[in-house]
């Protein structure tokens, strides 16, 4: 696999080891889950990048200890650049959806963490999940840029247009989150109370600057199962021939979001 040289970054995996009374969610074991987002810090701690730290951060208040005891079982030996953290920040309105405790996370890490708030560029990603294909999009970004998202701008073929930004995994540059993202789950509402809608709003308000990434230029597929609804992201016919459908448009038709 080709290293990715360009940038350095520091990886923030967010994480609910155990989820709120009121949470819907169809993976509800904190030990399935626990395992679930140690294969993530194995994961991204093997991907071969320029990484400065992996900073797992857990919402639920589980335990640093413990966390650290499970990723041992599992083959994790190098703690030297990995950073866990453990705090209760996961209580909010029913009306809401997880990803408010979400922007709280990175809210929160990106004012007390200081290997990320002085880093100069983060990736955030779902902690359970992986993404095979991450170090092959890293080499195609250009040397400076605001903030690499992959976006949805559909209205062919559903019944609703979709306008949203897939937020298991993102890239930012900090400043610019720190400067204009900050924040923002306070914007959330029983209205409109999805990040996925949210961070669409936000950044397509910078879709004319050549520094905003909207669109990735290859697909990057996440492995794993959705904990908020039935799906693994990786199987199934369907599935599988989405993610090639999609892959494929990125290069003949860039202009279709889907």
């Amino acid at each position: 696999m080709i290293t990715s040289m360009k940038n350095h970054y520091t990886i923030l995996l967010t994480g609910t080891i155990t989820p709120s009374p009121h949470a819907k969610t169809v993976i509800s074991q904190p030990a399935e889950r626990l395992h679930q987002y140690c294969e993530g810090i194995l994961f991204w701690s093997r991907l071969p990048l320029q990484r400065n730290t992996i900073i797992f951060f857990d919402n639920s208040g589980y335990g640093t200890e413990r966390i650290s005891d499970q990723l041992s079982k599992m083959g994790g030996s190098d703690f030297s650049a990995i950073e866990i953290y453990s705090h209760f920040m996961n209580d909010y309105p029913k009306d809401l959806h997880y990803g408010y405790a979400e922007l709280t996370i990175i809210d929160h890490a990106l004012t007390n963490i200081s290997s990320l708030k002085n880093s100069q560029y983060f990736i955030k990603a779902t902690g359970r999940l992986t993404f095979p294909n991450v170090v092959n999009l890293l080499n195609k970004l250009p040397d400076d840029f605001h903030f690499a998202v992959d976006s949805r701008k559909n209205s062919l073929f559903v019944k609703h247009p979709q306008l949203f930004v897939t937020t298991q995994l993102m890239i930012f540059n900090t400043q610019f989150y720190q400067q204009n993202l900050i924040g923002i789950q306070q914007e959330l509402s029983a209205q409109n109370n999805l990040i996925e809608n949210l961070f669409y709003e936000k950044l397509t308000a910078f879709e004319k600057d050549p520094k905003a990434i909207l669109r990735w230029p290859v697909s990057v597929d996440p492995v794993g199962t959705a904990a908020h609804w039935q799906k693994d992201y990786s199987r199934g016919f369907r599935r599988f021939a989405l993610n090639k459908t999609r892959s494929l448009l990125r290069r003949i038709a860039p202009f279709w979001w889907v």
